[in-house]
């Protein structure tokens, strides 16, 4: 469904879908409903639109990240610090589409486009997740510093991968 609909309909459609569904989805919360009970297959699309929109706004402020990454990158902060400056970050952004969502803003179809990147900040993300639930975990008494070591090597593999194309951009 994805294809049709990201490749085979011109901006303007895709524009008008997304803000449809996001009226949808907003009228849905007033009445203490979810997209995703209602109509499964438009809860997907319209999490597809506002997946493209967050990966699109971590990329205009790229240059924060390249940044943070460089200071990773270069041993100046750990994986810990990195970890939490990143999600922080992250959250920025969630929270400005969160905020744009519910004034259906128009400002959000500056982000409708499809990324042509893939979701390296959203990979990031996870890596910086899985990396913080592995080192603060109290279940993970067998194998955790294996499962630490992996995390690690996870998130560096991320944060160099979105540092070389966050430099090209």
């Amino acid at each position: 469904m994805e294809e049709d609909f990201f490749n085979g309909v011109n901006g303007d459609n895709n524009k008008t879908r997304f803000f449809n569904l996001l009226e949808k989805s907003n009228l849905l919360k007033q009445r203490s409903l979810s997209l995703f009970k209602e109509d499964p297959e438009s809860f997907y699309i319209f999490l597809h639109f506002l997946n493209v929109i967050e990966e699109n706004l971590n990329y205009v402020n790229g240059e924060e990240y390249i940044q943070l990454a460089k200071r990773f990158v270069t041993g100046q902060i750990d994986e810990e610090d990195f970890s939490i400056d990143y999600l922080i970050l992250y959250s920025e952004v969630l929270e400005k589409v969160e905020i744009l969502c519910s004034e259906e803003s128009l400002e959000l179809t500056t982000f409708l486009e499809p990324d042509v990147k893939p979701f390296l900040f959203s990979r990031v993300h996870d890596a910086c997740i899985t990396f913080q639930g592995n080192l603060y975990s109290e279940e993970l008494e067998v194998n955790k510093e294996e499962w630490l070591e992996a995390s690690k090597e996870e998130l560096k593999f991320s944060v160099q991968k979105l540092l070389v194309k966050l430099q090209k951009k």
